[in-house]
């Protein structure tokens, strides 16, 4: 049984309010100056081929890809320490990527994939390009602070379709 239902059979009544508070998602294609590096996009396709596996799965919502290989599924863990585990298995001529996207069927009440500051320091510390977010899906805490940050250290925010 999904949280929602569970709530839902105690009486508690659910609405959509991400429809009142469109701001705070990833709606723009670029949100940075600083766009994604050719790697990056290399990247982006195997994350979108993985994504359609993935998505199936009631495990995570982030990957990283590097060098067009999967460094990391996020599990349990969570998107930080799945940046910091990943940070073990780069190799040279890429930063790799972080990919954040909701889970097939997800409620997007609920549990939505989001980023904050603490995932864009982490990008910064472990030395990844930045993130590609799925459009419209991923709230974004903070969106000035953040998409500021970015900027200021050199990652790229983007959002991306992936239907």
């Amino acid at each position: 049984m999904s949280l929602k239902k569970y709530f839902e059979t105690k009486g508690y009544i659910f609405f959509n309010w991400t429809k009142y508070c469109k701001e705070l998602f990833s709606t723009e294609i670029n949100l940075t100056k600083i766009k994604p590096s050719k790697n990056a996009i290399l990247n982006l396709k195997k994350a979108k081929s993985i994504y359609q596996i993935y998505k199936k799965l009631d495990v995570g919502q982030a990957m990283i890809i590097q060098n067009q290989l999967v460094l990391g599924l996020e599990a349990i863990e969570g998107t930080d320490e799945l940046l910091k585990r990943c940070k073990e298995y780069k190799r040279k001529d890429d930063n790799g990527v972080l990919f954040k996207f909701s889970k097939q069927n997800q409620s997007n009440l609920i549990d939505i994939p989001l980023i904050g500051l603490d995932t864009m320091k982490n990008l910064k510390k472990y030395n990844y390009d930045g993130v590609f977010l799925q459009k419209n899906k991923c709230l974004i805490l903070d969106k000035k602070k953040i998409i500021d940050y970015a900027s200021q250290n050199n990652l790229f925010i983007s959002s991306i379709d992936l239907n």
